[in-house]
Order: structure tokens, then C-alpha cells, then sequence
């Protein structure tokens, strides 16, 4: 998160480029991967989405042991993001994930990182976890490492708290 906050800062102040690199996709088939993997309700590709060293930070009112270690964790890292997709998944009998990338924006930060900025909408039937939320606003960090596609370093919404992704 901490990386997230410094990237949206560096955007404020007008440093970030809309231009990126040439060769293995484009930062926007990140959400393209995230649209099958609810749809398809495939923890494997959700995992896959996720870049290395990905983080999840959760603001301090939300801070509990949830990897049941014995202390208290300020968010959760690829594995334990990757179980609780899966038991999310598992709940529903249908999902929809539909994120409006005519409208999102690209701001690359490096030639290797960037942010994108989305309107999303998420329909789903089951018992899923109560902390889904059905539409909103995302922001993603996303980053390329050398010869492999875009996926998904660090996420946060308007309050720094995207409960069901990232």
C-alpha cells in the first residue's frame, strides 16, 4: 500500500507518462485476467494475476491475525489473498466481474510500473463472504517484470480497502 500511496503521489504532482513500453501486453489485460478469473471462478488464474512481493494492505481498523500466526497482520500477502478467493469462489454459483475499460486510465509510472484507475460492478449468486462489495472504484498498482506480462503488485479503492481482490 505504502508503494501505492507513493505511486498515486508521484501522479499528483503530474510525473506519470499515459505512454508505456512495447512487448508483452498492456497493464489493461491485468483487468481482462481479473474479469475471466471471477467469471470463470479460477482461483489458479486469479493467482496467476498476481505479480510477486504482491501485498495487500488493510487500514489499522481491520487489522486482526488472519493467517492465525499469532500476530497481527496489516494485510495479507499472494497466498492468503489467494484462499480467500478461493472461498469466495467456492460460495457462489454464478459471478460477474465487469470492469468498464473504455473509461479506465493507464498512467505509467516507469517503464515497468503503472497505475490504473477503473469503475467495476460485481454481481455474484451464492453464499459468498459478506464483505463483497457490488460496485466501485479500484486502483492498481501494476508492474512487468522482465520478460513476463503485466499482473497485479497492490490495489486499494477510495478508503484504502478493496475487501473481496486485492
Amino acid at each position: 500500500m505504502k508503494r501505492l500511496a507513493v505511486a498515486m503521489a508521484v501522479l499528483a504532482a503530474g510525473c506519470g507518462s499515459t505512454t508505456g513500453p512495447e512487448g508483452l501486453g498492456t497493464p489493461l489485460d491485468v483487468l481482462t485476467l481479473l474479469e475471466d478469473a471471477y467469471s470463470y471462478r479460477d482461483p489458479g488464474l486469479f493467482t496467476w494475476v498476481l505479480q510477486d512481493g504482491y501485498f495487500h494492505s488493510i487500514p489499522e481498523c481491520d487489522w486482526e491475525d488472519y493467517d492465525g500466526d499469532g500476530v497481527v497482520d496489516t494485510g495479507w500477502n499472494a497466498e492468503l489473498q489467494t484462499e480467500r478467493i478461493l472461498f469466495f469462489f467456492m460460495g457462489c454459483s454464478e459471478i460477474t466481474l465487469s470492469i468498464d475499460e473504455e473509461n479506465a486510465s493507464v498512467e505509467y509510472l516507469s517503464a515497468d510500473e503503472a497505475v490504473l484507475s477503473f469503475d467495476f460492478q460485481l454481481d455474484f449468486t451464492g453464499t459468498g463472504p459478506d464483505y463483497i462489495s457490488s460496485g466501485g472504484s479500484w486502483t492498481l498498482l501494476v508492474s512487468c517484470a522482465p520478460g513476463e506480462r503485466w499482473k497485479l503488485l497492490e490495489a486499494s479503492d477510495a478508503d484504502g480497502w478493496v475487501g473481496f481482490l486485492p
